[in-house]
């Protein structure tokens, strides 16, 4: 080897651009395993001499060149700087162990900080939102809820309003933006007749989206893999604005209910960066604590999210989802946590499905209000089918009574699928019901 080859012997610094080209062809290495690969290869480089290469190693015909330009390829990383540094006393490893003997000097970069001065002139942006107090871009958040309370539902309708630029149960949605969808909880089978029906009510079933759904993949974030490496390609050329993963133990080697410590570095090393890099959020759909009842929600509500603290503390936004006993056809959507914004109300979201028109999802109200209401108006239809001697009705009629009921028109439907859930009355066909004769014998209330 050629004396000018060897790198001068002073403190080595990592060419950054050209430190991610290699880290987005290896993406599931560590950013600082790669730069420590790096600057291993190059002190050996910088020491050893050609013939050493040969008799050390046995290196056939033409492997020897071959090694060469391997470590020649690492070299064009570096700025020729290295310098080794001083040999440290027993007393100075003790006190700083991270020093020592032979230990190259790593730069990695400026700390970020503001002083007061910064902060009264610097104007910084407002939050932006995927959907307005809901979801916030660039963010990790958690969408929970008991099983079978529409969480996965719920979030394929936000995953599908994102991805078409529609309002979401009266919420704004901006322009139309990139979604990733994965399921490791449904099989595309499962998760195809809801995006179909949520699409079709939103009337956009002919128009093609901007998802792409991951569905049973087996696969573990915190792991590395293949099958990871590819979802880091498909995120580096897809962009997606929001990433929805059902569920966050299913995605995960870690004990999501003990490893405190293991959930906060899957976050920090994991999906924070990400979610900075490609300014996308995650929402991750969770499962609330055993116990919790969608009539009487507890105090505070992030108490009721099963896990460790961490996953709530790292959260900045958290949406629970839970269904009233009583009122089965409602789904209450709760805002329990906002870190850049005041929470807004909870809303109750009503789903209505019809072969017509498909899964119309909708904002009706307050929880206060609705779920009151529903009750009130199906004590009315009660007593107007009393007054009038019905034993059977039709939705058209009672809706043409509205006015003289008291209630509007929409919630006349709420009222009869209030008295269905209650087993009042049952349906025959579409739009036809009939009183069950032992309830009707009871006192009206």
């Amino acid at each position: 080897m050629k004396k000018e080859e060897v790198i001068p012997k002073t403190q080595i610094v990592i060419d950054t651009n050209e430190l991610e080209r290699i880290q987005k062809k290896y993406p599931s290495v560590d950013y600082h395993k790669i730069e420590k690969q790096i600057i291993d290869k190059c002190k050996y480089y910088s020491t050893i001499s050609q013939d050493s290469l040969e008799s050390n190693f046995g290196f056939e015909n033409g492997k020897k060149k071959e090694f060469i330009e391997v470590i020649k390829d690492f070299i064009t990383l570096i700025q020729h700087d290295y310098k080794k540094p001083k040999k440290q006393t027993k007393k100075e490893k003790k006190e700083s162990p991270t020093l020592a003997e032979g230990e190259l000097i790593e730069e990695y970069g400026k700390l970020e900080y503001y002083d007061d001065e910064d902060l009264i002139n610097k104007k910084f942006p407002k939050p932006q939102w995927l959907i307005e107090n809901q979801i916030p871009l660039g963010e990790v958040g958690v969408l929970a809820g008991k099983r079978g309370e529409r969480k996965t539902f719920y979030s394929l309708y936000q995953s599908i309003c994102i991805a078409a630029g529609k309002e979401c149960v009266g919420d704004k949605v901006g322009n139309s933006k990139a979604v990733l969808f994965i399921s490791e909880e449904d099989s595309i089978i499962n998760l195809v007749g809801r995006i179909k029906l949520i699409k079709k009510g939103l009337g956009i079933e002919k128009i093609k989206l901007p998802i792409k759904y991951f569905t049973m993949n087996n696969f573990k974030l915190d792991e590395s893999s293949y099958k990871k490496d590819e979802l880091l390609k498909i995120i580096e050329e897809f962009k997606p604005s929001l990433i929805v993963v059902d569920s966050f133990q299913r995605v995960v080697s870690l004990d999501v209910d003990k490893d405190n410590k293991e959930i906060s570095e899957f976050f920090m090393d994991d999906i924070i960066p990400l979610s900075k890099k490609y300014e996308c959020s995650w929402l991750f759909i969770h499962h609330l604590r055993k116990g919790i009842s969608g009539s009487n929600p507890p105090e505070d509500l992030l108490d009721e999210i099963r896990g460790g603290s961490e996953l709530v503390n790292i959260s900045r936004f958290v949406l629970i989802c839970s269904v009233p006993k009583n009122s089965k056809e409602f789904m209450v959507l709760n805002v329990a946590k906002f870190s850049y914004s005041e929470k807004p109300e909870p809303k109750v979201i009503s789903f209505n499905n019809s072969e017509e028109e498909g899964l119309k999802v909708e904002y009706v109200g307050k929880p206060e209000d609705v779920l009151n209401s529903a009750a009130n108006c199906a004590r009315t239809i009660k007593k107007w089918l009393f007054d009038n001697n019905k034993n059977e009705f039709r939705t058209k009629e009672l809706k043409e009574a509205s006015e003289a009921l008291g209630f509007k028109k929409s919630w006349i439907d709420m009222g009869i699928k209030f008295l269905k859930e209650s087993q009042w009355v049952k349906m025959e066909k579409r739009g036809y019901y009939v009183i069950n004769q032992e309830e009707n014998q009871k006192q009206l209330c």
